[in-house]
């Protein structure tokens, strides 16, 4: 079952492909409400982020692989003062 979240959470780790792989990033993202897992499709890399970066995030939360995940979700970098 799929549900519309938009949550805010701090990147523990980013996996970016190989050579000749799938064109995707893997984004692992700890929220309050436990880790969520992040593809972003036909991607090569990620701007602006790093681990430790807080971020908000908005999409449809699905289970892949009995893991929560989100793809493709609209991503905003937080300041620390937000």
């Amino acid at each position: 079952m799929t549900r519309r979240r938009e949550l805010i959470g701090t990147i523990r780790s980013i996996t970016y492909p190989g050579a000749g792989l799938e064109r995707r990033v893997l984004v692992r993202l700890e929220c309050d409400e436990g880790p969520l897992t992040l593809y972003f499709m036909s991607r090569k890399n990620l701007e602006c982020v790093d681990i430790g970066t807080r971020i908000r995030v908005a999409g449809a939360i699905t289970c892949h692989r009995g893991v929560p995940t989100m793809f493709n979700p609209i991503m905003e970098v937080k300041n620390d003062d937000d």
